[in-house]
């Protein structure tokens, strides 16, 4: 994966640590058929930034996880999520994932 483009706008942010978990950039997609003629839908395909799980998590993670687990060269990450939530699931995933 290329550096995030959040990096190459803001060269000066490339200090602050992260890991790559997911694949991107994503796809916009149109969407037909669900709106009235002349209403156009475009939906970012979010789900498709990994395959162990996806949205907008994986992006949140690479930065929470390359500041804690990463940078301090853990392998581990505790989080205080509800059990079994989608967060707590993405975030132990990632660590597996990640770790090598």
């Amino acid at each position: 994966m290329s550096e995030p483009a959040l990096f190459r706008r803001w060269p000066h942010l490339r200090e602050v640590p992260f890991v790559s978990l997911g694949t991107f950039p994503t796809p916009v997609e149109r969407i037909f058929g669900l709106l009235p003629r002349g209403v156009e839908l475009w939906v970012k395909r979010e789900e498709l930034a990994s395959t162990s799980y996806g949205g907008n998590k994986v992006r949140k993670l690479e930065f929470l996880l390359g500041r804690s687990a990463r940078a301090r060269k853990r392998n581990n990450v505790v989080t205080n999520r509800r059990l079994g939530g989608r967060t707590t699931r993405s975030r132990r995933r990632s660590t597996q994932d990640s770790s090598g």
